[in-house]
């Protein structure tokens, strides 16, 4: 499982798919239907939801099978796209994200008989994407009311998703909280990728500081599956201990969350990375009560691939800070994440888990 798979699933929660399945279902009643496509979103489809409960699915087709001789998909039958002519089908549901090239090709290649109705598997219904203006409007006036930003709130209603404008709203209220408190801040360190002596580094020099209530380090899969490599977990674990650092498996895999997390009601949560984590924990959701920083030790080796994707960037623009160590690297950071007008990526003069420190150290005071 990769993040585009987690990134399909989160999208598929987020427009209450479930509901997209009942109206397909009174739409497309007693028509034999056909989905077209394999792909990361179709296998999220049908590992979350009991499609079979809606439509009448005879099968899948995609283009892949045309040379291969697998005839089976996820307890689907699979077709070549030369043989939909012959299927007793009344309708093509699109898996592909682009729909439009998927059409074209069926249609050019006269794969399908004229009175068959394609269209996409989801489309959001004009009522929907009318309820999705009125809170993104109603979230931009709650921004400018908190922040008494003009300038920012006229880019944000050009130039950011409503998610992210709630993020950015909530990392306001809670600073505003951390100034007003007089107790130590409550620090919680995800880790969910291989031992890194910088990132021990910069939860010693936090926890060293009677400023702060710093949490064990909370280790999670670096793969989001059902199929959790405990081993791996377990390394991770002994690494840590070897170096006198307190380090929990905080990973739920009935729930698939982190309740130890949540029950920690951290005020900063500093991630290792943003790759491989779920709605649970993910920036947007724990922005409502906590603020969340990543440091970046290493751009000139980072994957860029993964970095510029979607998902990376619907996590990125819902942080408060991401650190990178030097200008020239909060350049190139910010070029490849999307995030060059964010506001979100910041660069220390002094050493990074220092200006971390510091960083969260003038929180109070500035």
């Amino acid at each position: 499982m990769n993040e585009e798979y987690i990134s399909c699933v989160d999208y598929l929660k987020s427009i209450n798919f479930e509901s997209i399945l009942i109206r397909l279902n009174k739409k497309y009643y007693g028509k034999r239907v056909l989905l077209f496509g394999t792909g990361y979103f179709l296998d999220a489809v049908l590992d979350n939801y009991d499609i079979r409960k809606y439509l009448d699915i005879i099968g899948i087709s995609d283009k892949r099978a045309t040379n291969t001789d697998i005839s089976e998909y996820k307890g689907f039958n699979i077709y070549n796209p030369a043989a939909i002519k012959t299927l007793n089908i009344s309708v093509i549901l699109d898996t592909s994200v682009l729909f439009e090239k998927s059409r074209n090709f069926l249609i050019n290649n006269c794969y399908v008989r004229k009175n068959i109705i394609i269209k996409p598997l989801v489309e959001v219904p004009l009522t929907d994407r009318f309820v999705n203006t009125i809170e993104k409007i109603i979230i931009l006036f709650k921004y400018i009311f908190i922040s008494g930003n003009v300038i920012k709130t006229l880019y944000y209603t050009f130039f950011a998703r409503k998610e992210e404008i709630y993020s950015q709203m909530n990392y306001i209220k809670k600073i505003k909280n951390i100034k007003k408190s007089n107790k130590p801040l409550r620090i919680a360190f995800l880790c969910n990728d291989k031992y890194s002596d910088d990132f021990a580094t910069l939860y010693g020099s936090i926890k060293s500081n009677e400023k702060f209530n710093v949490y064990p380090i909370i280790i999670l899969p670096n793969e989001i599956q059902e199929k959790i490599n405990h081993e791996e977990i377990e390394n991770r674990l002994l690494a840590f201990k070897n170096f006198n650092i307190q380090a929990i498996d905080g990973w739920d895999v009935e729930t698939k969350s982190l309740p130890c997390l949540h029950a920690f009601k951290p005020d900063i949560v500093i991630y290792q990375n943003l790759m491989s984590i779920n709605e649970d924990f993910s920036p947007y959701n724990l922005s409502k009560n906590a603020l969340c920083l990543m440091p970046v030790y290493d751009t000139k080796t980072a994957d860029y691939a993964k970095i510029g994707s979607k998902f990376y960037y619907r996590q990125a623009v819902c942080m408060w800070k991401i650190f990178t160590k030097t200008k020239d690297d909060k350049i190139l950071f910010s070029e490849y994440a999307n995030l060059i007008f964010k506001n979100i990526v910041e660069y220390s003069e002094i050493a990074i888990n220092k200006g971390i420190l510091e960083y969260i150290l003038n929180l109070k005071n500035n």
